[in-house]
């Protein structure tokens, strides 16, 4: 009760704003497609092309009012969220320290990436607070070696947000490896991407397609956060920080949020890196697209519940 009191005082709902706007419009293109097909901002697809999530809201639009769907579907989201991180920390922690970490996730300062831009559970109702909690039943599925439910979970995830899936998947991947190195060979799986982006098959086709000058210019000055190089120190610091945290926790405390702690380190490294190569150097238009700087949503997750569960320890060790 405490732990759900202080998230919604924390995250009070912020009505149909920001990015639940967009997706509030993709649902009524969903809906009434003859009137909203011809505007400019779907004539050339969105991001409603990658998510089931329009449509399911469309599918309410004759059930309810949108207020209400928006206000429920954003409780919902928020308290999914809650029920997820318990599940998975249940099955990484101590039950003393299980707590903590919870309350530190819920309660400490969400915000990743350029500037503080983005943060997990949302107050708002959009696919990514879903997506997200799916991605942490995946993850606790996994520590407890439930590899279908976690396989299935994950999927789920990603018809609902893929950028947050893929996220989830560079941390997951990682662990698999450390627990068997023949999980390396799933990296083979880039070879037919690559064959599909030569076919010239969509959106493939963008892994070797640079992104021209004024298009890159629109883009600095527009979205930022796609660049790394475009964080500030405000946005560089906090990832610098996680990272620190990780490497702490993984050193500190003990087996299995040890070894999720290194693969979160891991996965960090390689969505950040991947990122700073193929979209801030050589500028490429798919990788901008998936936005692999978005790995640090859930590295950042597991640096709160780390701070929160060495915090424990330390007070307890006075």
């Amino acid at each position: 009760l405490l732990g759900l009191s202080m998230l919604l005082s924390i995250r009070p709902y912020a009505g149909i704003n920001q990015d639940s706007i967009l997706y509030l419009g993709q649902a009524m293109l969903q809906r009434w497609p003859e009137i909203f097909a011809a505007d400019l901002f779907f004539s050339h697809g969105s991001q409603g092309d990658y998510t089931l999530f329009p449509r399911l809201v469309a599918w309410t639009f004759g059930w309810a009012s949108t207020p209400k769907v928006f206000l429920w579907g954003g409780l919902a989201g928020l308290l999914l969220f809650a029920a997820a991180g318990w599940y998975c920390l249940r099955a990484l922690l101590p039950e003393r320290q299980l707590y903590w970490a919870w309350l530190g996730v819920l309660c400490l300062p969400t915000m990743y990436g350029m500037a503080g831009m983005f943060g997990y559970h949302e107050p708002f109702f959009t696919p990514r607070p879903v997506a997200e909690a799916l991605c942490l039943l995946c993850i606790g599925l996994l520590a407890r070696e439930r590899w279908l439910p976690a396989i299935a979970c994950l999927a789920l995830a990603t018809l609902f947000h893929p950028l947050q899936a893929i996220a989830a998947a560079l941390i997951a991947w990682p662990w698999v490896v450390m627990r068997d190195r023949r999980w390396l060979h799933a990296a083979w799986s880039i070879i037919p991407l690559v064959a599909l982006a030569i076919a010239g098959v969509s959106p493939f086709d963008g892994l070797f397609r640079t992104i021209d000058a004024a298009w890159l210019r629109d883009l600095r000055e527009l979205t930022g956060q796609l660049f790394l190089t475009e964080w500030g120190q405000q946005g560089l610091l906090t990832l610098a920080f996680d990272a620190l945290l990780l490497a702490y926790a993984s050193y500190k405390l003990g087996d299995p949020f040890r070894t999720w702690s290194r693969a979160a380190l891991v996965g960090l490294t390689l969505g950040i890196g991947a990122n700073l190569i193929l979209v801030d150097w050589l500028h490429l238009a798919l990788p901008a697209g998936l936005q692999l700087w978005r790995v640090q949503w859930l590295g950042h997750w597991f640096a709160m519940a780390g701070f929160a569960t060495l915090l424990y320890r330390d007070f307890h060790q006075q």
